[in-house]
């Protein structure tokens, strides 16, 4: 039932509602080649909308549950490993959120970026193929479009290494944490507080927690992406209309004839 519902009804819902707001679009706001009445746009929006709540059902919501399970586990073996882990737990979120907040706008940006320049050359392009070709400008356009795929390259490249860069400090988090659970541990095998079994027993919950914080940080890379390109699906959604339809019609009894006097054209 909810297969069904994300993979048809949603997409299929989206496009219907973006083709009739596509269709809502004035010819000038067509011709202007907006960046948005793209169909890369639409879906990739539509795709990114179904990654999101398919991220969710089967990532998000079985690591947060295995997480919540292993942190009992955890408080019922050891209270202190439980203490230390959720603070590293929580340093980790926090440097996640920091650093994902920052690096939104960036993304944002180059993804509008992206569509406007890719997006409208493409579509120029396309539109102007015959005068292209007898113009002979094949190999400039090709050449154009190479180039802009380059420095869009170039900087896409530069906004993800500035986001591994600065993932450094996070994940010297858990290195940081699993070293000190390490000597805690130690000494309390030291102090006979906790046997070997129990410590292999506390440090498996720790591993599964840690882990799956890992699996957050990833998590939390693709859906920065997934949701940049949703936002400029609803960004499309919600253009205004150049031109709309007024509600009143006018309605003749008779056809109306139109007649042409004097009429002339010339070539300049």
């Amino acid at each position: 039932m909810r297969e069904a519902f994300v993979k048809y009804a949603i997409p299929n819902d989206a496009r219907a509602l973006a083709l009739r707001k596509f269709c809502s679009m004035s010819g000038r706001q067509h011709k202007d080649n907006n960046f948005l009445l793209s169909a890369t746009v639409i879906q990739e929006g539509i795709d990114a909308i179904v990654q999101i709540e398919n991220s969710m059902f089967y990532t998000c919501i079985p690591l947060i549950s295995y997480a919540v399970a292993m942190f009992g586990l955890l408080f019922m073996t050891n209270k202190w490993y439980c203490f230390i882990a959720c603070a590293m737990a929580l340093t980790f979120s926090f440097e996640s959120y920091r650093i994902n907040k920052k690096i939104f706008p960036r993304l944002k940006q180059y993804r509008d970026k992206k569509h406007m320049t890719r997006g409208k050359s493409y579509r120029e392009n396309l539109q102007n193929i015959n005068l292209i070709q007898i113009n002979g400008q094949e190999e400039k356009v090709v050449s154009e479009c190479i180039e802009n795929d380059i420095e869009l390259s170039k900087e896409e490249r530069s906004i993800w290494g500035w986001y591994r860069w600065h993932t450094i400090p996070r994940s010297s988090v858990l290195s940081i944490g699993q070293s000190i659970l390490l000597i805690v541990g130690g000494k309390l095998i030291l102090d006979g507080h906790i046997t070997g079994g129990g410590f292999v027993m506390t440090w498996t919950c720790v591993e599964g927690i840690f882990g799956q914080l890992w699996s957050l940080g990833s998590l939390f890379r693709n859906t920065i992406e997934h949701f940049t390109n949703a936002e400029s699906f609803f960004k499309f959604l919600d253009l205004e209309p150049g031109l709309k339809n007024g509600d009143d019609k006018i309605i003749f009894a008779e056809s109306p004839s139109i007649e042409f006097r004097n009429v002339s054209y010339e070539y300049i």
